[in-house]
């Protein structure tokens, strides 16, 4: 069962998870099944039907092999889903959501020292927090470019263990049904071939899936870029980079003095 309070997507994650840790299990228990009642068999048959049943499991334990060596390949390190959409929903809450009070509470008309003092240094001050502001703003958006990226992978993370657990369901299917015809003398011949067509269909499915996890890390990769990109292009990143306090306050021509009038 899954955690108490867990969400529907960190639900969904266990549950597929779970689907391909019982079916890889079922996977081996059956398979023993169909061995033992094989060799059972056996004792009843002559050659050339003998020779062609072993003949025939032989290929099977290949074409096993190689299921078997694909599924731990995909399986090894399958990430963290949840952990990816929490990460998204932080980048929204802890980043945009804070960033944009502090936009807002560095604009020159909220602080209360804009209306304290006038001339330059209130002209050079209200520049200085203006730019600021700017390129404060400037992340807000790259809070929910990110989100939604991460948010994303993180979707097409959990549909590939899903796709995964119908490839391990199949091969299950497919070797439960040959162990059932090896019950018996007149299917036991039958069997292999039974296995044979459900598991290669079933590394067919698992090759597919690849390119598919892979294409998602790569749209994950390109969106990272493009945000740079347009971060760096921003209004409020002049040059690519957080704006200064400028010439105005730490490059004036006139020396600052007090005013008396």
């Amino acid at each position: 069962m899954t955690t108490p309070g867990a969400g529907a997507f960190e639900s969904t994650f266990y549950e597929a998870t779970q689907a391909i840790s019982a079916g890889m299990e079922e996977i081996q228990t059956e398979y023993r099944n169909l061995e033992e009642r094989l060799n059972r068999v056996l004792r009843f048959l002559f050659p050339p039907i003998s020779d062609g049943l072993i003949a025939a499991f032989e290929k099977l334990n290949g074409i096993m092999h190689k299921f078997m060596d694909a599924l731990q390949q995909l399986i090894t390190e399958p990430g963290y889903p949840p952990a990816l959409f929490r990460i998204g929903d932080s980048w929204e809450i802890e980043v945009g959501q804070k960033l944009s009070e502090r936009a807002a509470l560095m604009a020159p008309a909220r602080l209360a020292a804009a209306t304290s003092f006038e001339g330059r240094a209130a002209k050079a001050y209200g520049f200085a927090a203006e730019e600021q502001s700017k390129a404060t703003e400037s992340f807000m958006s790259l809070s929910s470019s990110m989100k939604s990226a991460l948010h994303e992978l993180a979707n097409s993370q959990i549909m590939f263990l899903l796709a995964v657990g119908v490839a391990v369901t199949t091969a299950v299917v497919a070797i439960a049904s040959a162990a059932i015809s090896a019950g018996t003398v007149v299917g036991a011949p039958a069997a292999p071939a039974i296995a044979i067509a459900g598991v290669s269909a079933a590394i067919i499915m698992l090759l597919s899936l690849a390119p598919i996890i892979y294409d998602a890390y790569s749209k994950m990769k390109t969106a990272i870029a493009t945000m740079d990109s347009e971060l760096r292009g921003s209004a409020g990143m002049p040059d690519g980079k957080w704006p200064t306090i400028g010439e105005q306050i730490t490059n004036n021509q006139k020396p600052w003095k007090v005013e008396t009038d």
